[in-house]
């Protein structure tokens, strides 16, 4: 982020007339942000000669714009919470009946908020299926080449045989 005395100084100097080059050796930084700088004021739909009126707080808030809190407050996420846990529910069906029409947020951010909010509200639980005795069962991963064994019935047919323990 750049200080506000610098975004004045590449104002003033490109009000002047000098090109982005010599405006960023100057103040010894990228012609690229120079650039930006600049294309950040032509979006904000003002010339540099309204820009160099602007206060310091409207000229940072043009140049760095803060994000305003949409919608976070606005979604009620224990009840997508409790829609979830309904059967054949999911994120997507709930964005689209809680969400897609009245607002523009996107459903990646929606999911990203949702997770948020699941992290800091939702206990952790953490389960393993497997629930057997130690020593009840054996497994071995074999990752050697294939055995061929003689297909029932089928006398001279081989197939491929893999060892198995259970």
């Amino acid at each position: 982020m750049l200080d506000i005395s610098i975004i004045r100084t590449i104002i003033q100097e490109r009000k002047s007339g000098k090109s982005l080059r010599l405006i960023a050796s100057e103040l010894s930084i990228s012609k690229s942000v120079v650039g930006k700088v600049l294309a950040k004021i032509k979006k904000g739909r003002l010339n540099i000669k309204k820009a160099e009126l602007l206060s310091d707080e409207a000229l940072c808030e043009l140049i760095y714009p803060t994000k305003k809190a949409t919608l976070e407050a606005g979604i009620d996420w224990e009840e997508v919470d409790q829609q979830l846990s309904h059967a054949h529910i999911n994120l997507i069906l709930v964005y689209e009946a809680l969400i897609a029409g009245k607002t523009k947020i996107s459903y990646s951010h929606f999911v990203r908020l949702y997770r948020k909010w699941s992290r800091q509200h939702k206990p952790v639980t953490i389960s393993h299926n497997d629930h057997c005795i130690p020593g009840e069962k054996l497994e071995i991963d074999f990752s050697g080449d294939a055995m061929e064994k003689e297909r029932l019935g089928k006398v001279g047919c081989l197939r491929p045989a893999y060892p198995t323990a259970v």
